[in-house]
Order: structure tokens, then C-alpha cells, then sequence
């Protein structure tokens, strides 16, 4: 057998390794370097005393070239064509800085150490000097190094400008880090009652900017690639304080993107924003190209968002195929809800589709064009009575519970319980509770009602269909006191407990 083909990476690390070892000999204290990887991941230690820098090699072929192409442009009196990055000029060596003696004693419990990209093999060896062998502080550490935490500390610094925008200005936001949890330097996150304005770390040494997303009730309705920290202040007194419109911090801020439909998400119409933006992208998505699953569902899509018993309740899009929710957000609730397979061969247009409502999408109850499939999914949804709502699977069993609740005069209300995928009923006297949650593969039954006695034991449960059904058992359970015997017939399925 022949060897065994080896990645770029390795041959760059080894490389390095090779570099290192040359350029540290006879470093006083000795510097250890090792070597460990596999395949494409491959990183490098050089360590003395509680100090190590942790490299992680990297080969970028495309973004790469671009990124050193820039980096030689600037730097171009300080670059050495002899540096190991003339043999790989997409090389990118990410620099973690580890101090033992931190963790020793605890100074940092929670802040992530130190990192920064770098490019070339001078800059590798500088970074060992710098904070191996001289110990330089932390302070020193980003003073020699710019890009080193540079996400951590331009977030430090926004915060400190918008701060100081708000005192000059007389004004009042809540302002706070929310830091990364994958190195990515975290957020600013500055809100509002419902509204938010999300900064992210994404500001790098090429283009000095910010990706700002705009976000309404927990939904992104715009996004602004600010250049400066004026930008974003200006952007977060129009919309925190000032409480503007979508259109209305379109206006003061040309910079931003306002999101297709988001008018129709602001004034509460959620249906009209969801459709409306799943017909958009799936449009958009033809156009591109670039083989997106939406592209095929186009047809269909624009059949159910016309129609008022189809558009009544959410879709999305999961291992290519479409799924119908009785909630718009993940996770999603779709029990007893339909679901639909495109054929993708003659891309963007699809040669048919496939239809079925099983939950584990296995079985096709019909198969056709999007005119037949249509028909299918709307004489389906038209027999769930329940429309679909906005927010999470608890919300599609809170809001049509209590909405039939309130019109049968009723003063029991169904309340979140502490797991997101449960919500509670209790009565208001006597001590009996009953569980709703959605039920698992027992369709048609989509409810699930567990009841329990006044000494918290459980005495039953039910499955059901139809969400009024739920509703009378928990009436008769709850506010009027009645035994399981005189309203178990109203389920689809009723087990009482034994003693």
C-alpha cells in the first residue's frame, strides 16, 4: 500500500515546528515545543514555566491569499520574504495565550485567555518572546500585538463611547457584554422595553466594523454595518429611546437594512410577515442559484400563503424538506401537522412534490404537482381547529387554551411551566392541577393531560385531538371537583390510576 496522503496543515505545522525550534535555540529560559494534530487540525505548544503560546495552524487557500495579500500591503517594510509564509501564503496561525499561574490563583475565573490571528512565522516567534520568555503582562500583550483580543476590546470600547454618548445627551440605556462562548469575543447587547440592539464581535483588523442586527419582540427586523461608534450610538438612541418605527430608523439611519416584511411582524400581523418572507427568500433563492431548498417550494408556497386556512399557521425547513408548526419559533410544535418533500433533480424547479403528516415523515399519503399537493395540505389544516401562534411550542398550548377558556366565562388560566415544552393549569381553589403538554407519537391524539390530586398524587390521564376537549376535562377536574367517571368519555383516550 502507498503512504498515506498527509493535509497541507501538517507539512505547515511541521514546518513551523522546524522554524521554531531554529529560531528559540539557546533561549534563555529553554523554550519546550511540541507538536500534535490530525488530518487538518494540527497546533503547536511552546511553553516555559506557567507560560505557553497554543498555535493552532491553519491553511486558508482563498480567504487566506486575501487576507496576507492586505497584511503584506500594510506591512509591506516589515514583511521578510523569507518568512515560512512565501511557501504558504494562506497560513493563519491562531495564538492562544495560556498563564498557569492565572488559574493557580483564580484571578480569572470566567475570562477566556488571551488570542490573536497572525500570518507569519516572525510574528509566531515574536509572540513566544513577548510572553514566554520576557512574561510581559497582559497590558503589554495588546499594546505589541493589536489584533490580539481585538473583538474583546472593541466591545469595551463601544460600551465606554455609548456610555458616554448617553451622559452627554441626557439619556438612559441598558448596556452590557454578553461574552462568547466560542472565542468569538461575545456582544453588546443594548435594550429597550421589547426592542433590542445586538452588536456583535465581528470587527476585524481589515474592515474596522460592526454587524449590528435590529430586533423587535425577539425577532430581527433590520441589521446595520456600522463603520464608527457614533453610527451605533445614533442607532440605538433612535431606536431604544426614541422608540421609532421600523421605517422611522430607516430613515435615521441609512445605513440599515430593514428586513423584507417587517412591517407586517411590527404591527402584529405575523402571519402576514411569515408568508411574506418565506415567498421573498424562496424568490431570492432562485435567483441566486445556488441550490437552496426554498427555491423548490416556491410554487406551493405562494398557493398557501393566499389562502386564510393554510396561512394560519407556521412552516420551516428541515433536512430539505418543508414542515408546517403550530408555533413559529424552534422548538417547533408539530404534532399532528403535515409536512411536504420537493423533488430537487430539475433544480430550481421542482418535477413534483410529496406529501404525507406522520410524524417521523415516512409515510406519502400524495404525490404531484404544487396545484394537487395544495388541495392535500389545505383539506388537512382546515381539520385542526387550533391556528398556529407566535413564539415557542409552550405558546401553542397557553394561547389557544386560554383563549377558549376566557369565552366560556371561565376563571381557570393555563399557565408556563418551568420546562419550555410543558405548561401548567391550576385551580384557583381546592389544590388539583392539571399538565398539558403535547403528546408523543399517539396521533390523532395531539394532547396530552395529566390530572392530579389535592395531595399531589396522580390520579390519571388523557390523550385528546382537539384542544376544546382538553379544555372541558379541565374545567370538570379543576372548577367544578367531578371523579374521572362522569367525563372520561370526553377524551379520545382515558387511564385512571390505581391506588
Amino acid at each position: 500500500m502507498g503512504e498515506k496522503s498527509r493535509f497541507i496543515e501538517e507539512d505547515l505545522a511541521k514546518d513551523m515546528l522546524h522554524h521554531l525550534t531554529k529560531s528559540l535555540s539557546g533561549a534563555e529560559p529553554a523554550v519546550s515545543l511540541s507538536i500534535s494534530g490530525f488530518g487538518v487540525h494540527w497546533h503547536i505548544d511552546a511553553s516555559a514555566g506557567a507560560r505557553t503560546c497554543h498555535i493552532n495552524c491553519f491553511n486558508y487557500v482563498a480567504d487566506g491569499l486575501r487576507r496576507v495579500k492586505r497584511m503584506r500591503k500594510r506591512e509591506a517594510s516589515r514583511f521578510s520574504f523569507r518568512d515560512i509564509s512565501r511557501k504558504y501564503p494562506g497560513a493563519e496561525f491562531l495564538i492562544v495565550f495560556r498563564d498557569v499561574s492565572d488559574r493557580a490563583c483564580e484571578e480569572r475565573t470566567s475570562e477566556r485567555d488571551p488570542e490573536g490571528r497572525f500570518y507569519t512565522s516572525k510574528a509566531v516567534v515574536a509572540c513566544i518572546r513577548r510572553w514566554v520568555l520576557d512574561v510581559a503582562t497582559k497590558d503589554d500583550l495588546y499594546e505589541a500585538f493589536p489584533c490580539v483580543d481585538i473583538r474583546k476590546r472593541a466591545l469595551l470600547e463601544l460600551v465606554g463611547y455609548v456610555t458616554s454618548y448617553c451622559a452627554l445627551h441626557g439619556i438612559s440605556m441598558r448596556i452590557e457584554i454578553e461574552p462568547g462562548k466560542f472565542g468569538d469575543g461575545g456582544e453588546v447587547r443594548i435594550e429597550g422595553t421589547g426592542r433590542l440592539l445586538r452588536i456583535d464581535a465581528s470587527r476585524m483588523p481589515e474592515d474596522r466594523c460592526f454587524r449590528c442586527t435590529v430586533e423587535l419582540r425577539n425577532t430581527v427586523v433590520g441589521s446595520v454595518k456600522a463603520a464608527s461608534f457614533p453610527e451605533i450610538a445614533k442607532a440605538a438612541q433612535v431606536w431604544i429611546v426614541e422608540e421609532a418605527s421600523v421605517t422611522g430608523i430607516g430613515s435615521a439611519v441609512p445605513q440599515l437594512t430593514i428586513h423584507p416584511y417587517a412591517d407586517f411582524f411590527e404591527r402584529g400581523d405575523y402571519a402576514g410577515w411569515h408568508w411574506n418572507r418565506e415567498i421573498h427568500w424562496a424568490r431570492e433563492d432562485r435567483k441566486s442559484c445556488e441550490s437552496q431548498y426554498m427555491a423548490c417550494y416556491l410554487p406551493l408556497l405562494e398557493l398557501l400563503g393566499a389562502d386564510p386556512v393554510t396561512r394560519r399557521f407556521f412552516t420551516f425547513t428541515s433536512m430539505g424538506r418543508l414542515a408546517f408548526s403550530r408555533c413559529s419559533e424552534y422548538p417547533y410544535a408539530t404534532a399532528g401537522m403535515p409536512w411536504v418533500w420537493a423533488d430537487r433533480s430539475a433544480y430550481p424547479k421542482p418535477l413534483g412534490y410529496s406529501a404525507g403528516h406522520d410524524r417521523h415523515c415516512s409515510t406519502c399519503e400524495v404525490e404531484g404537482d404544487a396545484g394537487v399537493v395544495f388541495q392535500f395540505l389545505k383539506r388537512y389544516l382546515a381539520n385542526v381547529w387550533e391556528s398556529g401562534v407566535y413564539g415557542e411550542l409552550v405558546h401553542a398550548l397557553i394561547e389557544p387554551a386560554n383563549y377558549i377558556l376566557t369565552e366560556q366565562g371561565s376563571a381557570l388560566g393555563v399557565l408556563q411551566g418551568e420546562a419550555r415544552d410543558v405548561a401548567f393549569a391550576r385551580a384557583v381553589e381546592g389544590g388539583r392541577t392539571c399538565t398539558l403538554m403535547f403528546a408523543k407519537d399517539k396521533e390523532p391524539s395531539i394532547f396530552l393531560v395529566t390530572f392530579d390530586r389535592e395531595s399531589g398524587k396522580p390520579m390519571g390521564h388523557a390523550y385528546c385531538h382537539r384542544m376544546i376537549q382538553v379544555v372541558a376535562l379541565m374545567r370538570r377536574w379543576l372548577e367544578f371537583h367531578q371523579e374521572p367517571d362522569s367525563f372520561m368519555a370526553l377524551a379520545d383516550e382515558f387511564m385512571v390510576y390505581g391506588d
